[in-house]
């Protein structure tokens, strides 16, 4: 799309034709100097209007256009002309989401007078969500300001910028005696004596994993298939209400999401099937899976999350998909510790489900002390009260009063 600003050579041509009319009439050395003079620059100004942006190609590269939170990525502009007119200017904008975000300040550029032009800027600190760029606005004219005309060239990009990964090494899972206060754990680790059958090998599976007599036999690379892999899943549901994070920093909600990214990682890595539940403003269930093509949906998913939710238990009641099963763990990560969680852990505690709870304790304020009622659930709490996830899962899990 071109839009044209002639108003100047329109003037400048009412006026060659007075000063030539004057001429004609009159006659003078003035009349005449005045009329050669505005043909002569009417003549440039037709010149650069028409040909502006003849021969003209833009292009834009993205460095990456799938990131994490905290990531960076930079942009290539580049301009191509057949020639160029001189005494003319020329500059080129990038309009996106992003155009105020990058390194110098705004994406715009003045484009120098060349055949050849390669223009770059980057975007810093990216947050989680999903940004769009738009056109190319290409914008032309002459030094003394008579003529204008702007070009938008589409090319709609879009970038992802998934939620912070990091990795978590000390989460233990839960396998208390629900009548005792002592904390027992059991490590997430694979049983060599439970092997249930054989699978093809993944990206990520253990030496000691491979079956050497059944992938000899030419078939491709067998791993050996352990019990608790097809018996045990992970529901992970993100706790989304309004309500909850209602005076907190944005800061405590992305911290929610990159938390169930980073745990999500973990048990696909360790091969348990991963499910995932969002309660947001339209609630929104993902089966299990365990590969790395499951884990990149449930990136893709928390892209565009927001804490716009309602209500916690009815979201998780009203999925059909969600099929109950011996062998599953809810894991639920939440930064209230209120009634509607409590409501939620007991309904699953009379369900006899096995269930975790991970806390997002504000970093600015003081931790309230763990509810009496709490202690009646008897599963552990998971405070997350640092930004570094594996060094708080040192510190081992509530479990009632009792902390570890």
């Amino acid at each position: 799309m071109i839009k044209r600003d002639a108003s100047g050579l329109l003037l400048l041509t009412g006026l060659t034709l007075i000063w030539a009319v004057m001429a004609v009439r009159m006659g003078g050395f003035v009349s005449g100097f005045l009329f050669y003079t505005g043909l002569i620059f009417t003549i440039l100004e037709a010149i650069v209007y028409f040909t502006c942006f003849r021969g003209l190609s833009v292009s834009r590269n993205i460095s990456q256009h799938r990131l994490m939170a905290g990531d960076h990525i930079r942009v290539s502009l580049t301009c191509a002309r057949h020639y160029f007119f001189p005494f003319t200017w020329f500059t080129l904008r990038d309009l996106s989401d992003l155009k105020d975000q990058c390194s110098i300040g705004e994406a715009e550029f003045l484009v120098p007078n060349e055949k050849n032009v390669k223009l770059d800027y980057s975007v810093y600190n990216l947050q989680r969500g999903r940004y769009h760029f738009n056109q190319l606005e290409c914008t032309g004219g002459d030094l003394f300001g008579l003529v204008r005309r702007t070009m938008t060239i589409p090319q709609p990009e879009t970038v992802l910028v998934y939620p912070r990964v990091q990795p978590i090494t000390h989460w233990n899972s839960f396998a208390g005696n629900p009548g005792s206060q002592k904390q027992t754990y059991k490590r997430n680790w694979q049983d060599p004596s439970a092997v249930t059958g054989l699978r093809n090998y993944q990206v990520g599976d253990r030496l000691q994993q491979i079956h050497w007599k059944a992938s000899a036999r030419g078939q491709g690379m067998k791993v050996k298939e352990f019990e608790h892999e097809v018996s045990c899943e992970y529901v992970f549901v993100l706790d989304q209400r309004e309500q909850a994070y209602r005076g907190l920093p944005p800061e405590v909600f992305e911290r929610a999401v990159s938390l169930l990214a980073s745990l999500t990682n973990f048990t696909i890595q360790h091969r348990y099937f991963t499910s995932m539940l969002l309660t947001g403003a339209h609630p929104h269930y993902l089966s299990a899976g365990r590969n790395e093509e499951h884990f990149v949906r449930i990136l893709k998913a928390l892209v565009d999350v927001k804490p716009n939710g309602r209500q916690l238990l009815q979201a998780f009641s009203h999925q059909s998909g969600l099929q109950w099963r011996k062998g599953k763990k809810v894991v639920l990560i939440s930064p209230g510790m209120d009634a509607p969680c409590y409501d939620f852990l007991n309904d699953l505690r009379r369900k006899k489900a096995e269930a975790e709870f991970f806390w997002i304790a504000d970093l600015s304020r003081s931790s309230p002390p763990l509810q009496q009622k709490w202690r009646t659930l008897h599963l552990p709490v998971w405070k997350i009260d640092q930004n570094s996830f594996d060094m708080a899962l040192r510190g081992g899990a509530w479990v009632g009063s009792v902390s570890s």
